[in-house]
């Protein structure tokens, strides 16, 4: 699975999980507010809230098996996500991948509050 950083889209993996797709099943998905996804008002766009939407999106929407692992790439804001993931899913994931990652913060940035505004209207 890969998840792309702050203020993109699943777009900016380009043709890499189709690259990938010979030997693994791969999946670039849409955060929830981004992308082509919906864009809800209620929605929760916290990392926690982003984390959850990966994990329902994983046992719901794909329906992964419990005998299952799946290697998550992430890059920026994606990174912290997929670390979330992988923190509160440990069952779930057999390897993940960081790219320029960024890090744990005390609550959203000046930037990312900005970006995701700007997403919403």
């Amino acid at each position: 699975m890969f998840i792309y950083g702050l203020g993109s889209s699943s777009l900016a993996w380009r043709d890499i999980p189709e690259a990938l797709s010979g030997n693994f099943h791969t999946i670039a998905v849409d955060l929830i507010g981004f992308g082509g996804s919906d864009k809800p008002e209620k929605a929760d766009y916290t990392i926690k809230g982003f984390s959850t939407f990966i994990t329902d999106f994983l046992r719901k929407g794909i329906q992964i098996r419990n005998d299952e692992k799946i290697c998550i790439v992430g890059h920026s804001l994606g990174g912290y996500i997929a670390s979330e993931v992988a923190i509160e899913n440990k069952e779930l994931i057999e390897k993940i991948v960081l790219i320029d990652s960024s890090g744990v913060l005390d609550g959203p940035t000046h930037y990312s509050n900005n970006i995701l505004l700007q997403r919403l209207k």
